[in-house]
């Protein structure tokens, strides 16, 4: 048996005893982990081409907290640490993956898809220097029921500069 006080101080946060109630204040970091909680829910995906638009969003804005969003839990595990050693920030400074404006999908079963699509490389200065090409496996998961990413294969992995994840294609 633990006190409410000692736990919530192991927890660096405080409890106050006022009007007859209980009010407990908790650091900074869990605050932060509930909005970041709040974030990764929000952009869960209810379709596998909302998951593979998000993936491009993140990808295309380097943000690895958007790539990872959509990423199953068990293609989050795997990566987890990549991202956390590069600050969570994917990509190069050019090329940089330009509008997609076609993606085909193809239904392996129920539930799960792939997406392929080509993309053009960006510079900014040259404007489109070439084309790459992706195929991401995307697959029903958790609970509440969401489609998320469970694999991300390349022509060439990096070809946009760091790219958490991905896989040479076949």
């Amino acid at each position: 048996m633990i006190s409410l006080r000692t736990m919530v101080q192991l927890f660096k946060g405080d409890v106050a005893y006022k009007d007859h109630g209980i009010y407990i204040t908790l650091p900074e970091a869990t605050h932060l982990a509930r909005q970041v909680d709040g974030l990764m829910n929000g952009l869960a995906a209810t379709t596998p081409e909302e998951a593979a638009n998000t993936w491009i969003r993140g990808v295309q804005r380097r943000s690895g907290p958007t790539q990872y969003a959509v990423m199953t839990s068990e293609l989050q595990k795997k990566t987890k640490q990549e991202f956390e050693d590069h600050s969570w920030v994917t990509g190069g400074s050019s090329p940089h993956m330009g509008t997609v404006t076609k993606m085909d999908t193809k239904a392996l079963s129920a539930d799960k898809v792939q997406i392929s699509f080509s993309y053009p490389l960006v510079v900014p200065a040259d404007g489109i220097i070439d084309y790459g090409k992706a195929v991401l496996t995307i697959v029903k998961a958790g609970d509440p029921e969401y489609w998320a990413i469970s694999e991300i294969s390349l022509q060439d992995p990096g070809d946009t500069g760091l790219m958490i994840g991905a896989n040479l294609t076949d």
